[in-house]
Protein backbone atom coordinates (compact mmCIF):
# COMPACT_ATOMS: atom_id res chain seq x y z
CA UNK A 1 0.00 0.00 0.00
CA UNK A 2 1.02 3.56 -0.71
CA UNK A 3 0.54 6.12 2.13
CA UNK A 4 0.28 9.69 1.01
CA UNK A 5 1.00 12.19 3.44
CA UNK A 6 0.26 16.05 3.26
CA UNK A 7 0.96 18.35 5.67
CA UNK A 8 -1.76 21.28 5.22
CA UNK A 9 -1.48 25.18 6.49
CA UNK A 10 -3.42 27.39 5.63
CA UNK A 11 -4.17 26.18 2.15
CA UNK A 12 -7.73 26.47 1.26
CA UNK A 13 -7.02 28.12 -1.82
CA UNK A 14 -4.93 24.99 -3.33
CA UNK A 15 -6.26 22.05 -0.82
CA UNK A 16 -9.21 20.12 -2.84
CA UNK A 17 -7.55 20.25 -5.48
CA UNK A 18 -4.53 18.55 -4.54
CA UNK A 19 -6.50 15.98 -3.14
CA UNK A 20 -8.02 15.51 -6.69
CA UNK A 21 -5.20 15.15 -8.47
CA UNK A 22 -3.51 12.66 -5.61
CA UNK A 23 -6.86 10.44 -6.23
CA UNK A 24 -6.03 10.40 -10.33
CA UNK A 25 -2.41 9.94 -9.12
CA UNK A 26 -2.20 7.29 -7.20
CA UNK A 27 -5.48 5.36 -9.26
CA UNK A 28 -2.45 5.01 -11.66
CA UNK A 29 0.64 2.82 -9.56
CA UNK A 30 -1.77 0.22 -9.35
CA UNK A 31 -1.32 -0.67 -5.38
CA UNK A 32 -3.65 0.35 -2.96
CA UNK A 33 -3.23 3.29 -1.67
CA UNK A 34 -4.69 5.56 1.22
CA UNK A 35 -4.38 10.05 1.53
CA UNK A 36 -3.43 11.41 5.28
CA UNK A 37 -3.63 15.24 4.87
CA UNK A 38 -2.80 16.49 8.79
CA UNK A 39 -4.67 20.29 8.76
CA UNK A 40 -1.50 21.69 10.71
CA UNK A 41 -3.61 24.09 12.69
CA UNK A 42 -4.92 26.32 10.11
CA UNK A 43 -7.02 29.10 10.67
CA UNK A 44 -8.54 29.77 7.48
CA UNK A 45 -10.99 27.63 5.85
CA UNK A 46 -8.59 24.74 4.79
CA UNK A 47 -10.19 22.54 8.24
CA UNK A 48 -13.91 23.14 6.85
CA UNK A 49 -12.81 21.96 3.50
CA UNK A 50 -11.38 18.99 4.88
CA UNK A 51 -14.46 18.21 6.79
CA UNK A 52 -16.40 17.72 3.58
CA UNK A 53 -13.64 16.17 1.16
CA UNK A 54 -15.31 12.79 2.93
CA UNK A 55 -13.51 9.90 0.79
CA UNK A 56 -12.95 5.97 2.14
CA UNK A 57 -9.16 6.02 1.13
CA UNK A 58 -8.86 9.77 2.73
CA UNK A 59 -8.06 10.19 6.44
CA UNK A 60 -7.79 13.55 7.81
CA UNK A 61 -5.86 14.38 11.07
CA UNK A 62 -6.30 18.24 12.96
CA UNK A 63 -3.66 19.45 15.02
CA UNK A 64 -5.10 22.13 17.40
CA UNK A 65 -2.67 24.66 16.66
CA UNK A 66 0.23 24.80 14.21
CA UNK A 67 3.35 22.63 15.20
CA UNK A 68 5.22 22.61 12.11
CA UNK A 69 6.00 21.30 8.97
CA UNK A 70 8.02 18.26 10.18
CA UNK A 71 5.21 17.62 13.31
CA UNK A 72 2.69 17.47 10.38
CA UNK A 73 4.48 15.03 8.93
CA UNK A 74 5.42 13.09 11.94
CA UNK A 75 1.67 12.52 12.66
CA UNK A 76 0.88 11.35 9.29
CA UNK A 77 3.65 8.70 9.02
CA UNK A 78 2.37 7.78 12.46
CA UNK A 79 -1.04 7.22 11.15
CA UNK A 80 0.19 5.47 7.66
CA UNK A 81 -0.65 1.87 7.00
CA UNK A 82 1.80 1.61 3.92
CA UNK A 83 4.99 0.00 3.25
CA UNK A 84 5.45 2.94 0.69
CA UNK A 85 5.05 6.57 2.15
CA UNK A 86 4.81 9.81 -0.06
CA UNK A 87 4.90 12.68 0.87
CA UNK A 88 3.84 16.02 -1.23
CA UNK A 89 3.01 19.98 -0.15
CA UNK A 90 -0.56 20.99 -0.62
CA UNK A 91 0.02 24.48 -2.36
CA UNK A 92 -0.07 22.97 -5.66
CA UNK A 93 3.90 23.78 -6.34
CA UNK A 94 4.19 19.84 -7.42
CA UNK A 95 3.00 17.71 -10.19
CA UNK A 96 1.27 15.31 -8.40
CA UNK A 97 0.71 13.65 -11.63
CA UNK A 98 4.16 12.39 -11.61
CA UNK A 99 3.58 9.87 -8.44
CA UNK A 100 2.78 7.25 -11.24
CA UNK A 101 6.45 8.18 -12.71
CA UNK A 102 8.06 7.96 -9.09
CA UNK A 103 6.65 4.68 -7.91
CA UNK A 104 7.75 2.81 -11.38
CA UNK A 105 10.91 4.28 -10.72
CA UNK A 106 11.19 3.08 -7.15
CA UNK A 107 10.08 -0.82 -8.27
CA UNK A 108 12.36 -0.73 -11.40
CA UNK A 109 15.20 0.49 -9.63
CA UNK A 110 14.89 -1.02 -6.02
CA UNK A 111 15.32 2.46 -4.43
CA UNK A 112 14.85 3.52 -1.45
CA UNK A 113 13.37 6.76 -1.27
CA UNK A 114 12.85 8.73 -5.03
CA UNK A 115 12.97 12.08 -4.90
CA UNK A 116 10.96 14.44 -7.74
CA UNK A 117 13.84 17.18 -7.97
CA UNK A 118 12.36 20.10 -9.37
CA UNK A 119 13.62 22.08 -12.41
CA UNK A 120 12.89 25.98 -11.38
CA UNK A 121 12.68 28.54 -13.41
CA UNK A 122 15.62 31.04 -12.09
CA UNK A 123 14.26 34.10 -13.44
CA UNK A 124 10.74 33.28 -10.85
CA UNK A 125 13.39 32.81 -8.24
CA UNK A 126 14.78 35.96 -6.28
CA UNK A 127 18.35 36.52 -6.00
CA UNK A 128 18.72 36.33 -2.78
CA UNK A 129 16.79 32.48 -3.01
CA UNK A 130 18.81 31.33 -5.53
CA UNK A 131 22.24 31.98 -3.72
CA UNK A 132 20.95 30.62 -0.84
CA UNK A 133 20.33 27.23 -2.25
CA UNK A 134 23.29 26.93 -3.98
CA UNK A 135 25.31 27.42 -0.69
CA UNK A 136 22.99 24.65 0.63
CA UNK A 137 23.26 22.24 -2.28
CA UNK A 138 27.34 23.07 -2.58
CA UNK A 139 27.96 22.81 1.33
CA UNK A 140 25.54 19.50 1.24
CA UNK A 141 27.05 18.06 -1.72
CA UNK A 142 30.80 18.97 -0.37
CA UNK A 143 30.44 17.27 3.19
CA UNK A 144 28.47 13.83 1.52
CA UNK A 145 30.84 13.79 -1.29
CA UNK A 146 27.42 13.19 -3.77
CA UNK A 147 25.91 14.81 -5.89
CA UNK A 148 22.41 15.73 -4.62
CA UNK A 149 19.80 17.46 -7.69
CA UNK A 150 17.63 18.69 -4.85
CA UNK A 151 18.23 18.43 -1.35
CA UNK A 152 14.85 19.69 -0.20
CA UNK A 153 12.32 18.89 -2.44
CA UNK A 154 8.95 18.32 -0.66
CA UNK A 155 7.35 15.49 -3.19
CA UNK A 156 9.18 11.79 -3.00
CA UNK A 157 8.11 8.40 -2.27
CA UNK A 158 10.21 6.69 0.61
CA UNK A 159 10.56 3.04 1.89
CA UNK A 160 8.63 3.12 5.20
CA UNK A 161 11.79 1.03 7.25
CA UNK A 162 13.90 4.18 5.45
CA UNK A 163 11.51 7.27 7.02
CA UNK A 164 11.35 4.87 10.56
CA UNK A 165 14.80 4.69 10.98
CA UNK A 166 15.36 8.52 10.86
CA UNK A 167 12.16 9.81 11.85
CA UNK A 168 13.22 10.78 15.39
CA UNK A 169 15.88 13.59 13.75
CA UNK A 170 12.91 15.17 12.43
CA UNK A 171 13.12 18.61 13.56
CA UNK A 172 9.23 19.80 13.92
CA UNK A 173 9.85 23.14 11.68
CA UNK A 174 10.58 22.96 7.89
CA UNK A 175 13.68 20.86 6.92
CA UNK A 176 12.75 17.20 7.93
CA UNK A 177 13.17 16.79 3.51
CA UNK A 178 17.02 18.13 4.04
CA UNK A 179 17.45 15.64 7.03
CA UNK A 180 16.15 12.72 5.39
CA UNK A 181 18.07 13.28 2.20
CA UNK A 182 21.49 13.60 3.91
CA UNK A 183 20.26 10.88 6.38
CA UNK A 184 19.79 8.52 3.59
CA UNK A 185 22.77 9.55 1.19
CA UNK A 186 24.85 9.13 4.25
CA UNK A 187 24.06 5.79 5.26
CA UNK A 188 24.42 3.95 1.72
CA UNK A 189 20.69 3.76 0.77
CA UNK A 190 19.63 3.91 -2.77
CA UNK A 191 18.20 7.81 -3.78
CA UNK A 192 16.94 8.29 -7.37
CA UNK A 193 16.20 12.30 -8.22
CA UNK A 194 14.16 12.37 -10.83
CA UNK A 195 13.51 15.77 -12.55
CA UNK A 196 10.29 17.39 -12.15
CA UNK A 197 8.36 20.62 -12.87
CA UNK A 198 7.96 23.06 -10.34
CA UNK A 199 4.76 25.46 -10.65
CA UNK A 200 4.01 29.13 -8.34
CA UNK A 201 2.13 28.23 -5.28
CA UNK A 202 -1.12 29.30 -4.41
CA UNK A 203 -1.15 31.13 -2.12
CA UNK A 204 1.57 33.03 0.42
CA UNK A 205 4.71 31.80 1.12
CA UNK A 206 5.28 30.80 4.88
CA UNK A 207 9.40 30.93 4.41
CA UNK A 208 11.08 33.63 1.90
CA UNK A 209 8.98 36.58 2.99
CA UNK A 210 10.74 39.37 4.69
CA UNK A 211 13.77 38.73 7.44
CA UNK A 212 12.45 35.17 7.85
CA UNK A 213 13.97 34.38 4.01
CA UNK A 214 17.68 34.79 6.19
CA UNK A 215 16.37 33.02 9.07
CA UNK A 216 14.87 30.20 6.93
CA UNK A 217 18.31 29.94 5.54
CA UNK A 218 20.84 30.12 8.90
CA UNK A 219 18.41 27.32 10.35
CA UNK A 220 18.85 24.89 7.17
CA UNK A 221 22.76 25.57 7.08
CA UNK A 222 22.81 24.55 11.24
CA UNK A 223 20.01 21.08 9.95
CA UNK A 224 23.21 20.52 7.27
CA UNK A 225 25.85 20.66 9.99
CA UNK A 226 23.70 18.70 12.77
CA UNK A 227 23.40 15.81 10.22
CA UNK A 228 26.77 15.56 8.75
CA UNK A 229 28.18 15.57 12.66
CA UNK A 230 25.60 12.75 13.67
CA UNK A 231 26.75 10.59 10.32
CA UNK A 232 29.86 12.01 8.99
CA UNK A 233 31.75 13.95 11.57
CA UNK A 234 35.29 13.67 10.08
CA UNK A 235 33.69 15.61 7.21
CA UNK A 236 32.92 18.48 8.83
CA UNK A 237 36.52 18.82 10.90
CA UNK A 238 38.84 17.90 8.04
CA UNK A 239 38.52 21.37 6.37
CA UNK A 240 38.70 23.83 9.45
CA UNK A 241 41.47 21.68 10.09
CA UNK A 242 43.61 21.57 6.93
CA UNK A 243 42.94 25.58 7.08
CA UNK A 244 44.44 26.19 10.34
CA UNK A 245 47.72 23.69 10.01
CA UNK A 246 47.62 25.87 6.38
CA UNK A 247 47.74 29.00 8.34
CA UNK A 248 50.09 27.31 10.95
CA UNK A 249 52.85 27.25 8.27
CA UNK A 250 51.90 30.23 6.30
CA UNK A 251 52.74 32.25 9.77
CA UNK A 252 55.55 30.27 10.25
CA UNK A 253 57.41 31.10 6.90
CA UNK A 254 56.72 34.55 7.79
CA UNK A 255 57.79 34.70 10.61
CA UNK A 256 61.05 33.42 9.85
CA UNK A 257 61.46 35.69 6.90
CA UNK A 258 60.35 38.97 8.81
CA UNK A 259 61.50 37.88 12.31
CA UNK A 260 64.22 35.17 11.88
CA UNK A 261 61.81 33.43 14.37
CA UNK A 262 59.13 31.31 14.60
CA UNK A 263 55.57 33.30 15.40
CA UNK A 264 53.47 32.18 18.45
CA UNK A 265 50.54 32.95 16.51
CA UNK A 266 51.46 29.86 14.00
CA UNK A 267 52.04 27.20 16.99
CA UNK A 268 48.19 28.35 18.15
CA UNK A 269 47.25 27.85 14.36
CA UNK A 270 48.84 24.68 14.50
CA UNK A 271 47.21 23.18 18.09
CA UNK A 272 43.97 24.48 17.22
CA UNK A 273 43.98 21.96 13.75
CA UNK A 274 45.35 19.59 15.71
CA UNK A 275 42.47 19.53 18.37
CA UNK A 276 39.71 20.13 15.54
CA UNK A 277 41.20 17.12 13.93
CA UNK A 278 41.17 14.83 16.84
CA UNK A 279 37.80 16.25 17.95
CA UNK A 280 36.63 15.12 14.47
CA UNK A 281 38.48 11.37 14.95
CA UNK A 282 37.08 11.14 18.28
CA UNK A 283 33.21 12.25 16.44
CA UNK A 284 33.89 9.71 14.02
CA UNK A 285 34.34 6.75 16.08
CA UNK A 286 31.27 8.01 18.55
CA UNK A 287 28.95 8.25 15.47
CA UNK A 288 30.26 4.81 13.69
CA UNK A 289 29.70 2.85 17.12
CA UNK A 290 26.46 4.58 17.42
CA UNK A 291 24.91 3.84 13.62
CA UNK A 292 26.18 -0.27 14.29
CA UNK A 293 23.89 -0.16 17.24
CA UNK A 294 20.22 1.26 15.23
Amino acid sequence: MISLIIPAFNEEGAILQTLEQAHKALNQCGDSYEIIVVNDGSTDGTGALLRKAVHPAVTVVHHNTNRGNGAALKTGIRHAKGNTLAIVDADGTYPISRFPDLYRTMQKEKADMVVGARRINPQAVSLHNRIGKWILTKLAVHLTQMNIPDINSGMRMMDRALVERFMHLFPDGFSSCITITLAALTNGYNVTFIPIDYFERVGKSKLSAGVYGPLHFMYFLTIIGRIILYFRPMRFFVAPSVLLCVLSLGTFLAGIITQNSLAPLGLIFLLAGIQLACFGLLADMIARSSQRNL
